[in-house]
């Protein structure tokens, strides 16, 4: 996918915004323009072709581990260090949230340090729910 400088740049406040940021900062402002860029890649292509891909096609596109990535996000869905995809575990016919964490979330660790420090910090119950969520 080819990024668009001029775009990327015109999205987070100009050349002298991305200046002011820390490169966390940087890497999460160009990872939120990319998703959004390929949102609307997918929703252009979908609307051109009309059709949509069911989510036992996606789950077929999933099982190709000779991609060098899975559709999703996180550590789950890109090859390892030997650039080998490992098969996803298959989900329970009824998927709890504790399912997701086991099967489609890793570790978790992020989510868990978030709502862990919500719940120090005496976040409500609301809050500590979207941490782990997130």
């Amino acid at each position: 996918m080819q990024i668009d400088r001029r775009k990327f740049f015109k999205s987070v406040g100009g050349v002298s915004a991305v200046a002011l940021m820390t490169s966390e900062q940087k890497a999460d402002a160009l990872e939120h323009f990319m998703e959004e860029e390929l949102e609307e890649h997918m929703l252009v292509q979908g609307r051109q072709s009309g059709v949509y891909p069911t989510v036992a096609e996606l789950a077929e596109q999933n099982k190709d581990l000779t991609r060098r990535a899975r559709r999703g996000i996180g550590g789950m869905f890109v090859a390892r260090g030997d650039g080998q995809l490992r098969p996803l575990q298959p989900m329970p016919e009824k998927p709890t949230l504790l399912d997701f964490y086991k099967y489609r979330f890793g570790t978790g660790t992020h989510v868990q340090q978030s709502a862990a420090r919500a719940l120090k910090t005496g976040m409500p119950e609301k809050v500590v729910l979207a941490c782990l969520l997130h």
